[in-house]
């Protein structure tokens, strides 16, 4: 129990960092009001908990558990950033900005779950 505390901290201070920065640095080199920095983090991290977890799940069963905590449950888990999407959709919507909430809500949904699709595939493409 205490490893996998260990490792979902551990993970967990990586990710917000790399949200932090991923997001700032979107933000800036993009210059929009639109939260593009949120919609890439939800893009990648839906990737990334695909191609992980198939890795974990079909390949890596050894140690898989350790793995998950740390990469899925602690760095995914603060990295991804539905929370922030939420909240700037409501933000987009309050402002007299409906359609740009609907679109951001569109692009973050199909968006997503297209990226867990692609991160499956690629997973799989390695055993291949």
């Amino acid at each position: 129990m205490f490893t996998a505390t260990i490792a979902v901290a551990c993970g967990g201070a990586l990710g917000a960092v790399a949200r932090f920065g991923t997001v700032t640095l979107t933000q800036y080199l993009l210059s929009t009001r639109f939260p593009v920095g949120t919609l890439l983090v939800n893009c990648c991290g839906s990737y990334l908990i695909g191609f992980i977890m198939s890795l974990l799940m079909e390949r890596f069963t050894g140690g898989a558990e350790q793995w998950r905590m740390l990469l899925v449950v602690g760095f995914l888990g603060a990295y991804t950033t539905f929370s922030s999407f939420a909240w700037e959709t409501w933000v987009l919507y309050a402002s007299g900005q409906w359609f740009s909430a609907l679109i951001n809500i569109l692009i973050n949904n199909l968006g997503t779950l297209l990226m867990v699709l692609l991160g499956i595939q690629s997973a799989r493409l390695l055993g291949s």
